[in-house]
């Protein structure tokens, strides 16, 4: 079982339903959602992430930060959200305590990740490879958001 399993039973079901709802009235359907997340998850995948490891997720609260958050799960990561408004130093902080693999970063805090020397990738949704990945399993008492 996987958290995001549970997460996107939806587009099993239902893929042609709305999952989400942009301010400016953009709609992803279930199945976009979970196809989008399968593919970034290839992502991490392929940049060496691993069942456990932890994965920063910094993004304003949309489609982006909804996919990194289902992706991350996906590959079998440890999602940690952090503030994208947190003040810089505060959010060198937490990126320094939280010790992931890699940052998913999108927005204004992109270039302060980078920049702080943090392994990151841009949530970049329109450029995703093609293939989606199988979801990795994981044990029930495993940690899937901190």
């Amino acid at each position: 079982m996987n958290l995001a399993d549970v997460l996107l039973r939806r587009a099993r079901d239902a893929p042609d339903t709305v999952a989400l709802v942009g301010t400016q009235g953009t709609t992803t359907t279930f199945g976009a959602l979970a196809d989008s997340a399968a593919r970034l998850a290839g992502v991490l995948l392929d940049a060496d992430v691993r069942p456990g490891d932890r994965v920063a997720l910094v993004a304003p609260n949309n489609a982006r930060f909804v996919t990194g958050y289902l992706a991350a799960l996906h590959a079998g990561a440890t999602c940690v959200p952090l503030n994208p408004t947190a003040p810089p130093a505060a959010l060198e902080r937490e990126l320094t305590v939280v010790d992931a693999t890699i940052t998913l970063v999108a927005g204004p805090a992109a270039s302060l990740v980078g920049a702080a020397g943090h392994a990151s990738l841009a949530l970049d949704l329109e450029s995703l490879p093609p293939n989606p990945v199988p979801r990795v399993a994981r044990a029930p008492d495993d940690i899937a958001v901190l």
